[in-house]
């Protein structure tokens, strides 16, 4: 798929997500958000949406981007209470906090970041979702993203080692 921007991506990912659970709020959490659209979309439908960015510069202008859609900010409130905003950005220095959990979600969003993870940051990443997800939770992604770190095969072949499979549906995994 060529898409002509960063919304119109986000928008595909939107639209499978409300396709599947329609009528339903659900809680989310977005594993590098980037521009911020796929997360200000869910918020704005009533989803409660949880997010992480590892990029120090997309951390900081996310931030600024979420004000508009009544963001809860870990890093500026008690980092052990979630709050009720619509949104939670979670600072990756709280992330790679062992003590740090996230609440239960219903759907784990990870698109074009999953090959961009050291092997052992995605099983630790994983270790983290397993956790917190719902036990029929979804995990959705539309590409892997870029093979430079990881092959795609061995990103496949440990998210099958953490008990997720894949359904591939019109170019949506």
């Amino acid at each position: 798929y060529f898409y002509k921007s960063g919304l119109s991506k986000q928008l595909y990912i939107f639209r499978c997500i409300n396709n599947l659970f329609p009528n339903k709020k659900l809680t989310l959490f977005e594993l590098g958000p980037g521009s911020g659209f796929l997360t200000a979309l869910l918020a704005t439908a009533g989803h409660r949406v949880f997010c992480l960015d590892n990029s120090q510069a997309f951390y900081i202008y996310q931030n600024h981007f979420f004000q508009h859609f009544g963001i809860n900010e870990l890093a500026r409130k008690d980092e052990r209470n979630f709050g009720e905003g619509p949104i939670t950005h979670i600072p990756w220095w709280l992330w790679v906090n062992d003590d740090f959990e996230l609440p239960k979600v219903d759907v784990f969003v990870g698109n074009a970041v999953l090959n961009e993870m050291k092997s052992n940051a995605l099983r630790y990443t994983l270790n983290k979702i397993n956790k917190s997800i719902n036990n029929d939770g979804f995990m959705f992604f539309q590409q892997s993203g870029e093979g430079i770190v990881s092959k795609y095969e061995d990103t496949m072949r440990t998210l099958y080692e953490y008990g997720w499979f894949l359904c591939n549906s019109k170019g949506m995994l």
